[in-house]
C-alpha cells in the first residue's frame, strides 16, 4: 500500500495530526481500582483489625453455639438411657413374681 492511500483513507493523517494513543496505550489501562490501591499518606486503617474482631468474635460463638449443642445431644442421650433403664426395671418389676 502507498502513502497516498493512508492520506486519503485516514482523516488524521491529511490533516497533519499524530493519532493519540489509546487507554492501554496510556499506561492507564493497568493502574488497579482505588480500593485495591496502597494509602500513600501510610495512616492507620481502623476497618481491618475491626473486621478481624468481628470474625473472631462469630467463631467463638459458633463454637460455643457447637458446645452446646453438643452438650445438649449428650443431655438427650443421657435421658433417653434413663428411660430405658426404668423401662427396664418396671418390665422386670411387673413380670418376675416374687
Amino acid at each position: 500500500m502507498t502513502q497516498g492511500w493512508r492520506e486519503d483513507k485516514c482523516p488524521s493523517v491529511r490533516a497533519g495530526k499524530r493519532p493519540r494513543a489509546g487507554g492501554a496505550e496510556r499506561g492507564c489501562a493497568h493502574a488497579p481500582p482505588l480500593s485495591l490501591r496502597g494509602r500513600s499518606d501510610g495512616g492507620f486503617c481502623l476497618f481491618r483489625p475491626v473486621i478481624c474482631l468481628l470474625l473472631m468474635m462469630l467463631l467463638f460463638l459458633l463454637l460455643l453455639l457447637l458446645l452446646l449443642l453438643l452438650l445438649l445431644l449428650l443431655l438427650l442421650l443421657l435421658l433417653l438411657l434413663l428411660l430405658l433403664l426404668l423401662l427396664l426395671l418396671l418390665l422386670l418389676f411387673f413380670f418376675l413374681p416374687l
